[in-house]
């Protein structure tokens, strides 16, 4: 994210017209996001599942532990704070096909 934002100050710097197209981009990625994020949303109430709240700010974190056993992470992107989700790899595994274990 900062590497992006110091692309954009440099086109900004470079060349307004391009910063501003640029920034127009951003604006509708943005949205985009935001409608994804509110389909998925009632997807999930659609399975049953109540009071949904996304957290954008969140990363998944696939990774080999110290012990040599794969784990997975949830990284807060504000506070770089991490927490180890039990049983997730199992669920990544199928749905991505992403397999550390080996």
């Amino acid at each position: 994210m900062r590497y992006l934002t110091a692309f954009v100050l440099a086109l900004a710097m470079a060349n307004p017209a391009i910063a501003q197209q640029a920034h127009a981009a951003s604006k509708k990625g943005a949205a985009s996001n935001v409608a994804f994020l509110r389909d998925l949303t009632k997807r999930i109430e659609g399975a049953g599942y109540r009071k949904v709240q996304m957290i954008p700010q969140m990363f998944v974190v696939l990774a080999v532990g110290s012990d040599g056993k794969p784990i997975t992470l949830i990284v807060d992107s504000n506070t770089l704070k991490a927490t180890e989700v039990e049983g997730a790899q199992e669920f990544i595994n199928d749905a991505t096909g992403v397999n550390l274990a080996k």
